[in-house]
């Protein structure tokens, strides 16, 4: 009984270990090496172009890498432009909000920079997930003129959504990396370029305004 007995168990051992392995290699093989939507519509090319409902601005958007896995870092980078002139618009307030299955992992609010921004994020968890931008509007004046920089009413109405798969990741279960989002804040840069650029126009008419009351003696007290 012996002789037959351990072979048979051999037997079933090995066809054991043939099947996971094929279906392990069947699971890798469903992700993708193309990025696609939610809806599984391959995406041609980055970056993926979306417009505000009133259509006075588009939004741009890309992901590294572009096939998402679960338990690495993913860098979202967007820009936003005119879409009667093509020029990047600077100064764009928005907000950002990532979910999957329903639930929110991730808010954020940016400020756009030269027309760009990004965010980083890491996914514990497969599934499709949507990136929303909404509160999408113009914060104070820069040297680009638009009309995408006039104030509206309902700034909840400029909204956009893209959406992608979040697939599990087959060498990694876990991460210890830290997830690093941009330090800047544009708004504070911009009020220090404010202040750079009016102080040494200050003191140009302080001291105009000093040589010009020099050569006139009679305004002197």
């Amino acid at each position: 009984m012996k002789i037959i007995i351990f072979p048979v168990i051999a037997l079933i051992l090995t066809i054991g270990m043939v099947g996971f392995s094929t279906i392990a290699s069947a699971a890798e093989s469903i992700i993708p090496d193309y990025p696609h939507d939610a809806a599984g519509n391959k995406i041609e090319m980055f970056p993926v172009v979306q417009y505000t409902p009133d259509k006075l601005i588009e939004f741009d958007i890309t992901w590294e890498p572009n096939v998402i896995k679960t338990f690495e870092i993913t860098k979202f980078i967007y820009q936003t432009y005119d879409p009667l002139t093509s020029d990047n618009l600077n100064r764009i307030k928005y907000e950002m909000i990532i979910t999957q299955n329903g639930k929110e992992l991730f808010r954020d609010s940016g400020l756009t920079q030269i027309g760009g921004d990004y965010r980083n994020f890491i996914f514990e968890t497969s599934g499709p997930i949507e990136i929303k931008f909404q509160n999408i509007v113009s914060s104070g004046t820069s040297g680009i003129e638009s009309t995408a920089k006039e104030a509206i009413d309902n700034p909840m109405f400029r909204t956009v959504v893209f959406t992608a798969i979040v697939y599990d990741n087959p060498e990694k279960t876990s991460t210890s990396e830290i997830v690093v989002q941009p330090a800047q804040r544009m708004d504070i840069y911009y009020e220090f370029l404010v202040v750079a650029t009016l102080v040494p126009v200050l003191i140009l008419v302080g001291l105009f305004a000093y040589m010009k009351f020099r050569k006139h003696p009679e305004y002197e007290f």
